[in-house]
């Protein structure tokens, strides 16, 4: 039978035609697979059916048979018409009554056949070889249209290699990054109390603002007084009211109490929950007096539930928890785990510690929503700079105050928004804290005190925030804490003088137009005398109200350009400190008539002060430690 043997183009193995008017069709590779057109092979000729076979031992690898046929995608009209329109030229009609086609036919017999085949085999290796060539020029052309995008586009004749480099890291932005993490580490070395941190157990969910205090030591107990105590009378008797409804227990009793707020759409009052520990805790009788609530235990743990509130008795009747009624169950689902809670604030509340005096933490967002609601009208400019100091890159915080014996110590923990780096927002309050001196000068010069005392020592409280920025360490969390920490620890003298300061201040502020506007200050023309002795005789205004001694004598010192020292050693060998409570009503008198009276107060301990004209100063000791250091008193008791 008539065929005609066409290579695959690819991998060389033939494949038989048996029918002519297949050519032009696509056929594939029943070896290797490759899709190709069915077209005469250049030297191929017809193969008649009675040829000799092919031995075996002349090596000639043996012809693939029945190649698959692929319809074209738009089949010419007839084979001869896709034959000639794949060469580009017309297709001559075969003959067909002799066999012949269109290329001479091959030499009959054995011989013919084999030189026919080993032709073929030539002309697919030649192929396999050009496409080698034409591959491996492919590849050069596209390397070297890549080198070149990145030698010029680039930049840079680096190798490609140096983009998969990791970014370079600025090494001094790491570096103080590092500094303000130790920053962290060395305050903690100074911390007053090592207490658990908060936790909001007993408290239905949603708490919005958060105080964590402790009544009996802040108000009660003989140590320092912390700034909420000296707020003021009015401020005081509202602190005790509101302590008493909220907890439904005086001051007294309470060794530490944690209130929440829980804040409602705007307008909508707010509602508490609290947490009260008993310094002594009362007898249950007394308790169930005072609850007016019925007992039971439909929500799990024993409860008293009244018309308004719901209690709850934990840890041997010490503590007492209470809510709402409607709250109960919330309340009973939060006896071993915390209710679900604000992100902010669940990740503010492990660093706090319920140990110190006093701790307040809450979103940024609540105060600015609800500050017509926690805030009198006189109070809200200063809130409304409080807000502004601290930005909108800040979403919650938590500060807290502890006032020891010997230290004051204040620690402020800033949760950045998510779109703020904590190291950025830590040098942007910094920058803010270094000028808040300013601001609340800006806010002193409004203030308007009615006695000459609470005046004098208002004015000097910028001062005093100067030398509290001074001496505030800032840092930033490790790694898996994002917040901010400012830490302030000042010594036993600055502590309490900041303290009455911050307490007058304030209180003087619930009642300052801040929208009124103040002339310059004019520079005074009035010339000092030039001895101390003169200056001792100038005419100021002399109130103490419950003042300690060191800052008596700052304020003195101060009214008539004298720096006043204290020693300390010497008033301790005598039975006397600081901070003794000075209470003077003099008015407006010569300086040293203040002195003296102070002096006349403590005559039996020997107190005194020593002048040095030369160096302008004066310092208060007692006569026994002048005489030893070879001093002469120069002011003494009467």
């Amino acid at each position: 039978m008539d065929g005609i043997l066409i290579p695959c183009p690819k991998c060389g193995q033939e494949l038989r035609l048996r029918d002519r008017s297949l050519l032009g069709r696509m056929g594939r590779c029943p070896q290797c697979s490759h899709r190709f057109p069915l077209e005469e092979p250049e030297e191929v000729e017809l193969e008649l059916a009675d040829a000799a076979p092919r031995s075996a031992s002349a090596g000639a690898p043996p012809a693939g048979t029945s190649p698959r046929l692929v319809p074209d995608e738009s089949p010419p009209s007839s084979p001869t018409a896709r034959a000639g329109s794949r060469r580009g030229t017309a297709a001559k009609p075969a003959n067909q009554g002799n066999g012949e086609g269109i290329l001479p036919a091959a030499p009959p017999g054995p011989a013919g056949e084999a030189e026919r085949l080993r032709a073929i085999r030539r002309r697919a290796a030649r192929r396999r070889k050009l496409g080698a060539v034409i591959g491996g020029a492919t590849a050069l052309v596209v390397g070297g249209i890549y080198f070149a995008i990145q030698f010029f586009v680039g930049g840079s004749s680096a190798p490609v290699t140096d983009a998969k480099k990791p970014p370079q890291i600025d090494a001094a932005w790491r570096q103080s990054k590092d500094a303000l993490r130790a920053n962290v580490d060395i305050a903690e070395k100074r911390d007053p109390t090592r207490g658990d941190s908060i936790r909001l157990l007993y408290i239905p969910s949603g708490a919005s603002l958060i105080f964590n205090l402790h009544p009996r030591a802040m108000w009660t107990e003989s140590q320092p007084r912390t700034v909420l105590e000296g707020l003021g009378t009015e401020f005081d008797a509202w602190t005790k009211q509101a302590i008493r409804d909220i907890c439904l227990f005086d001051r007294e009793q309470i060794d530490e109490a944690l209130i929440c707020v829980h804040l409602l759409s705007k307008g909508t009052p707010p509602f508490y929950s609290t947490v009260v520990h008993f310094a002594e805790p009362p007898k249950r009788s007394e308790l169930v007096l005072k609850f007016q609530a019925e007992l039971t235990t439909q929500y799990g743990p024993e409860m008293y539930i009244g018309p308004e509130r719901a209690y709850m008795l934990r840890d041997d009747d010490r503590t007492v928890c209470i809510a709402p009624a409607d709250k109960a169950a919330e309340m009973a689902d939060a006896v071993a785990r915390p209710n679900p809670l604000s992100t902010s604030l669940e990740g503010l509340l492990p660093l706090t510690d319920r140990k110190r005096h006093f701790t307040f933490i809450c979103l940024r967002q609540d105060l600015i929503v609800h500050r017509e609601q926690l805030f009198p009208e006189t109070l809200r400019p200063v809130v409304d700079r409080l807000l502004l100091w601290l930005g909108n890159d800040v979403d919650a915080f938590a500060w807290s105050l502890h006032q020891g014996g010997r230290e004051f110590h204040s620690e402020l923990l800033i949760r950045p928004a998510t779109a703020s780096s904590p190291a950025r927002l830590h040098n942007e309050l910094r920058r803010k804290l270094d000028r808040l001196p300013l601001d609340v000068l800006w806010a002193v010069e409004r203030m308007e005190p009615e006695r000459m005392g609470p005046r004098q020592l208002i004015g000097r409280y910028p001062a005093m925030v100067q030398a509290f920025a001074l001496e505030t360490l800032g840092g930033i969390g490790d790694k898996g804490e994002n917040h901010v920490q400012f830490t302030t620890v000042l010594p036993e003298r600055a502590g309490p003088n900041l303290s009455v300061a911050t307490a007058l201040t304030w209180d003087q502020s619930l009642r300052t137009d801040f929208t009124r506007e103040v002339a310059s200050a004019q520079p005074s023309g009035a010339k000092l005398p030039e001895t101390i002795a003169g200056r001792l005789q100038l005419p100021i205004e002399l109130q103490f109200e419950r003042m300690p001694l060191q800052q008596a004598f700052e304020f003195i010192g101060g009214e008539i350009q004298v720096a006043f020292e204290i020693d300390g050693d010497a008033l301790k060998a005598a039975g006397m400190t600081k901070n003794m409570e000075q209470n003077q009503s003099l008015g407006t008198a010569p300086a040293i008539q203040g002195i003296q009276a102070i002096l006349d107060r403590y005559k039996k301990e020997g107190m005194c002060v020593v002048i040095d004209e030369g160096a302008k100063t004066a310092t208060v000791t007692t006569t026994a430690a002048a005489e030893a250091k070879g001093q002469k008193p120069s002011l003494t008791g009467k």
